[in-house]
């Protein structure tokens, strides 16, 4: 037990218990990416069924369980250590030799700071620094890839792109961009394959934003994930949910605060949604590399829990882990 934890007050000691967690979270998603992008989904699956075991296991902490809670921690920080080195991290080298899962720790990083990421936005792709402004669990589960998908497109021709804007409006991503008929830094009108292009794009940008109202702001977790109550809207689960709501004082339980959180209304597996609305991108043969379908469909795994009814259908919730996978779309 460390010494250092005992001396901490309850509200620091939450805090580091919750800053452990995340960034272990966060190693366990770099894991599973780069098994995926070796072609190995057995490992991928295995990686993100530790990780969704690790967040069940997390609301059986106790707020009042100080000794719980420090053992807990410390045995965060042993697992840290360990997917440290399974990442590839060398003794006396803080930085992983992978770009993407470095942007991922970054962003989970407690001691995150924020010129470090957008330096590091930028390094990867020049034109992505604005990406730096999305919110952390966005960027730990998609932020990598959704630049490379967008670099794809702007490899077609799309000269002289560049992000606007980077937030987060009614619990989902918004990337702005000039997609205007005028470039009004000349005056010209743009050609139309330009135009073309930008359509691409934002449909691109809008599979990424059905993509993150099923995505937890805080962590990066698609399981069991709802819409937060009162008048700030945004997408958490349960785990962060129960985090957030320990320890406010004069607070109901954080059970009552989860049931008192809109559950997302169920629909059809996004993947196939993205089929039947934006089939013009993904059928595109020169975007054959795009990440966002395999996000839409490994988020469909993780709301089912990574279980099959045995016919390959997912195995739904009951009506109180209800998902939503509507909310946020918009038709082609």
């Amino acid at each position: 037990m460390s010494r250092d934890m005992v001396e901490l007050s309850d509200a620091k000691l939450r805090t580091r218990l919750d800053d452990t967690f995340v960034m272990l979270h966060a190693m366990l998603i770099a894991g599973s990416a780069e098994a995926l992008a070796r072609g190995d989904v057995k490992a991928a699956d295995a990686s993100d069924r530790a990780r969704l075991a690790l967040g069940e296991s997390y609301l059986g902490i106790s707020p009042h369980d100080r000794r719980k809670m420090i053992a807990c921690t410390d045995r965060y920080l042993h697992l840290i250590a360990r997917h440290a080195l399974d990442l590839g991290f060398q003794p006396n080298v803080h930085i992983p030799p992978d770009e993407a899962t470095a942007m991922r720790l970054l962003a989970a990083d407690p001691r995150f700071r924020y010129a470090t990421l957008r330096r590091a936005t930028r390094r990867r792709r020049p034109w992505a620094g604005p990406l730096a402004d999305m919110p952390r669990g966005w960027m730990i589960r998609f932020g990598p890839e959704l630049m490379d998908d967008m670099q794809q497109v702007i490899d077609l021709g799309l000269r002289g792109f560049g992000i606007d804007q980077v937030k987060e409006k009614w619990g989902g991503l918004r990337v702005l961009f000039d997609d205007d008929p005028i470039d009004w830094t000349t005056g010209l009108e743009r050609p139309a394959r330009w135009m073309d292009l930008a359509g691409l794009m934002r449909e691109l940008l809008d599979l990424y934003e059905t993509l993150s109202t099923c995505t937890c702001i805080r962590c990066g977790s698609q399981y069991r994930v709802r819409a937060s109550a009162g008048r700030w809207i945004e997408p958490v689960c349960r785990r962060c949910a129960h985090a957030r709501a320990t320890g406010r004082r004069g607070t109901p339980p954080a059970k009552s605060e989860w049931k008192r959180m809109r559950p997302l209304d169920c629909g059809e597996p996004l993947a196939a949604w993205a089929d039947g609305n934006h089939a013009r991108l993904l059928g595109d043969g020169r975007l054959r590399g795009l990440h966002i379908r395999t996000l839409l469909d490994r988020c469909d795994r993780e709301q089912a829990g990574y279980a099959d009814t045995g016919n390959g259908t997912p195995q739904s919730h009951d009506s109180d882990e209800t998902q939503d996978r509507t909310t946020g779309r918009k038709n082609s």
